[in-house]
């Protein structure tokens, strides 16, 4: 992966304010993805790789009502980053990879507060239908 792939990405993402959440996701894993590989930090991409799964489900899970509301922020970040690699500055590098961590995480953890405040969500039609089949 190279800078024009990452910036392209970057772009693609920055664009697609009506993507749905599966397409978004996909296409932000490809964008980290290729900053991982570009970092070429062998050490890196393990951590990443064994992450990475478990990242995407709690992302999912987490921000099903919220990603869209920090889109422009993610744009500005990942945006951010890409410049920084271009002008070939890796201190604006480490700073907007690090402003892009930060964030995730306060939005993560904020996330998961509200969740843990939130009454118990009421089980869905087809949770209720299955657990009726299942006394029968």
């Amino acid at each position: 992966a190279g800078l024009d792939e990452l910036r392209a990405l970057e772009r693609r993402l920055a664009a697609g304010n009506g993507l749905p959440l599966r397409d978004h996701v996909e296409l932000n894993g490809r964008f980290h993805e290729a900053l991982i590989a570009l970092a070429g930090n062998r050490l890196l991409a393990t951590l990443y790789d064994a992450i990475r799964i478990r990242l995407l489900g709690m992302w999912i899970k987490r921000g099903q009502g919220e990603w869209r509301r920090r889109l422009g922020g993610d744009a500005a970040e990942h945006r951010a980053i890409v410049a920084a690699l271009a002008a070939r500055d890796p201190g604006a590098a480490r700073a907007a990879v690090a402003r892009h961590i930060d964030r995730s995480l306060a939005d993560a953890l904020a996330d998961l507060s509200a969740r843990a405040a939130a009454p118990p969500a009421t089980p869905s039609v087809v949770t209720q239908t299955k657990n009726r089949r299942r006394k029968r």
